[in-house]
């Protein structure tokens, strides 16, 4: 059956318009079963071929892919654990309070004023 559109302006449906050429070679002749394909076992069979290439692929890809979720999984953990910004700020602050303290502490031990 052709393609068929509807008609705005009447509402009917009515059949799209294709070139002749087109029309030809979406045609199905009459009888059933359709254009008989000489070359269709040949193509099957090296589509089915391609496929087992392809799937064997996909698998060493899959494996791939998971080594790469395992890094990135380690990775996001050991980023997770990092201190922050404002964690180390804090840290060489009281580092440095705690030197100055101990300098203090050793002047007037050693009785320096």
């Amino acid at each position: 059956m052709p393609p068929r559109i509807i008609d705005e302006q009447s509402g009917k449906v009515r059949p799209f318009p294709v070139r002749p050429e087109v029309a030809a070679r979406m045609a199905v002749a009459s009888g059933g079963g359709g254009p008989h394909d000489p070359d269709m076992d040949a193509r099957v069979t090296r589509l089915e071929d391609q496929f087992s290439r392809i799937e064997a692929l996909l698998k060493g890809l899959d494996d791939r892919v998971r080594h790469v979720e395992r890094d990135t999984a380690e990775t996001k953990g050991r980023l997770a654990n990092l201190p922050t910004t404002w964690a180390m700020i804090a840290t060489v602050i009281g580092g440095q309070v705690a030197l100055g303290g101990l300098i203090l502490a050793a002047l007037r031990i050693a009785g320096a004023h």
